[in-house]
């Protein structure tokens, strides 16, 4: 078989690419919050939504230390001469 099949909750393969994990958090002027979650209608699947939240911290962290980095590359002092200097 040259495609890959994931096995669903039946154990039955299937070639259907699982649905991504989506936290969305929107916040209104009156202060008023809407979130859409993993979990049923009524109540949220805690532990994956507080693991996407650690998740897009971290990301955050390192997208703006990237950002913030010097594009500038220093040379490096004990690189050797060249012979005809």
């Amino acid at each position: 078989m040259n495609e890959e099949t994931i096995i669903g909750s039946n154990n039955k393969p299937t070639n259907e690419e699982p649905k991504p994990i989506r936290l969305s958090i929107e916040m209104t002027i009156k202060g008023e919050i809407k979130l859409e979650a993993p979990g049923n209608e009524e109540m949220y699947d805690e532990p994956i939504c507080f693991w996407l939240l650690e998740k897009a911290k971290d990301f955050i962290k390192i997208r703006n230390g990237q950002a913030t980095q010097s594009k500038i590359l220093k040379p490096n002092r004990f690189m050797r001469r060249h012979p005809n200097r």
